[in-house]
This record gives C-alpha cells, structure tokens and sequence, in this order.
C-alpha cells in the first residue's frame, strides 16, 4: 500500500507498476481500480503489469502482450476481445450437425451427446432421461448467419459469452508460455 502512495503522491504524469493490486483485499483491490480510473481521467498514463486479467479489463484502456521479450500486440481491450471472438455453447434436444454449425467466423466446433439426467445440470424435459447434443464453438464472425444455422433445431439452451482476457492472452502464446 505504501508503495501506492510513493507513486502517486507527487501527482505524476507516469506511473510504472508491477502487479499493483497483489496482496491487497478485494476491497481494497476494488478502490485502487477506481482509484486508477480516475486518475486517467485527470490524464496520468499508467503501465502496469498483471497477471489478473479481468482486473485489465476493468481498469485498462489498451493491452500490450509481450511474447519472449518483444511486444506483439497493443491495441484496445475491446477490440483485442472482438477480434478473438466469443465463446458459443448450443444445447439441442436433437444431434447437431457440426458441418452446419461451421458457418463463416465458427472456429474450433466441437459437437457431441449429453445425457440429461435431470440433476443439476439444469435439463429436465417432462421428468425423462434425455440424449441432447451440445457443441461449442468460437465465433468472430456475424451472429446473424450464426442464428440462421442454429433455427433449425430445436434448442434447449445457446450463450454466448465474451472469450476471458485469459484465453485472448493465450493465443498469442499458442498455449505455451514463454519466459
């Protein structure tokens, strides 16, 4: 916390930090974020570094990725999430053809059958055991055509959610990290 206070109190016009918020509490953690915020807001140019990655996304303007000592990305957060996609998850009450879900901007579709048991997993069809299918899938493409593939069938559940800054993280590593 202190080591907070150092950098900020001569009201700078940079600031260079690594892993800021570690080892403070969530509360505290939150009122630094904020804290930040503002403080971009007045026009202090901030770098830092972060392992949590939602924590870059919440208080971050632009991301910059090292990969083995040289920076090979930097662009907003926003557009680095739109650009690596969003993660699809279908449910169907019928199989599910992965050839008809592979429309334009669909990547990495995995297909196959769920058992419904009617236990937490939350599918409960009349009380019966049911087969289901469920794929999953990347997509960066328009969700239009995306919809338009998936009317087909009948749905029992479709999200669609924002890839994590983790798994945007890793694919400029290809999964594997470098020092």
């Amino acid at each position: 916390k202190l080591g907070l206070v150092q950098a900020f109190m001569h009201d700078p016009d940079l600031v260079v930090m690594d892993e800021p918020t570690a080892g403070l509490d969530p509360l505290m953690q939150r009122e630094f974020n904020e804290f930040l915020r503002a403080e971009a807001d007045r026009g202090t140019t901030a770098f830092m570094s972060s392992h949590g990655l939602g924590e870059v996304r919440r208080v971050c303007d632009r991301v910059g990725v090292l990969r083995a000592g040289q920076l090979v990305a930097i662009e907003a957060v926003e557009d680095l999430l739109r650009r690596t996609g969003k993660t699809v998850r279908i449910r169907a009450a019928e199989p599910l053809d992965a050839d008809a879900l592979a429309v334009e901007g669909a990547h990495d579709v995995e297909v196959h059958e769920v058992e419904d048991d009617g236990g937490d997993g939350g599918f409960v069809f009349g009380g019966e055991d049911r087969i289901v299918a469920e794929a999953t899938l990347t997509f960066t493409g328009d969700v239009n055509r995306l919809l338009e593939a998936v009317a087909a069938y009948d749905l029992v559940d479709l999200e669609v959610e924002e890839a994590p800054l983790e798994d945007v993280f890793m694919r400029f590593y290809g999964g594997q990290p470098d020092a």
